[in-house]
Formats: structure tokens, sequence, C-alpha cells
């Protein structure tokens, strides 16, 4: 054979840049990262009345989910929360986990006008993230508002 012809093993540094590539071309999802969002039940409600922020976080690890220590006009009236595993065993990846974890707090107003629920801190493992902040109007007590909707297959 001559040169350049035949096949030949690649260099150990094409093989790294490879790597590097493939890695970079995975899912944030796949690397660990995690997936924040958070909602409120309404974004209107009357001085007295509780609203529902509900924090959902997606994440290899467990998360830890940090409210604000300052400047956080409600007082927490409530908490829950539900969680969900899922197990993946293929694509010679080895194993990986992945929880869902949902949240649910009940914020109650400490004044009226309009108030910001500030980004929520989360940490799952090395990553880490926030939310969005969210604006909420509160009216005088007694206002008339539209009451928050019921949960699917809840009622009266």
């Amino acid at each position: 054979m001559s040169p350049g012809t035949g096949s030949r093993a690649p260099a150990p540094g094409a093989l790294l840049g490879l790597a590097a590539l493939l890695l970079l071309a995975a899912p944030a999802a796949a690397r660990g990262a995690i997936a924040l969002s958070a909602s409120v039940d309404r974004n209107e409600l009357a001085l007295g009345e509780v609203l529902v922020l509900e924090v959902r976080v997606e994440a290899d690890a467990e998360p830890v989910v940090s409210l604000p220590t300052s400047g956080f006009d409600f007082d927490v009236v409530s908490r829950g929360q539900s969680s969900q595993t899922s197990v993946d065993l293929g694509g010679g990846a080895g194993v990986r986990i992945r929880r869902t974890v949902v949240y649910q707090l009940g914020l109650k107003p400490r004044r009226e006008g309009t108030l910001t629920i500030p980004p929520i801190q989360v940490k799952a493992g090395p990553a880490s993230g926030e939310t969005v902040p969210i604006e909420v109007k509160v009216l005088p007590a007694g206002a008339v508002t539209s009451p928050p909707p019921q949960p699917p297959g809840g009622g009266a």
C-alpha cells in the first residue's frame, strides 16, 4: 500500500474532538441541567385572599428550592409537594434517573398594589437556576375578584 491509502486509526486528538462535539450536541437535559417553570393560579386577588404558586422542577438530582429571604411581600400559608421519578435503562449510556418535582405554595399578600414574586432559586446536584419573576395585582380587602380555577375533576 502506498501512503495515504488503506485504513488507519484516527489520531487520539481527533477522537477527543469528536467526543467534545457529541457532548455539545447532546440535549441539555442529558448533561444534568434542570428545567424550571413557575406559575400562579391567578394574577389578581384581594388582600386577605390566597393564591397558589406552582414551581415545577425537572432534574437528574434531588432539587432544593430556596424562597427569597428579603423583599418577599407574601406569607407562605401552605406548602405541598408531589414528585415523579423516571428511569431510562437504554441506549448504552447507562442508567439515567430523572425527577420531576412540583412544589405548591399558598401565598397570602401582605399589602395592596402590584407585587412581584421574585425569582425562586433552585439547585439540583451541580446544576442550578431560577424562575422568572411573576407580577400579581393585589386589590383592597373585600374587592370582588374572579375565583381561582377549579382543579380538573374538582368542583362543588
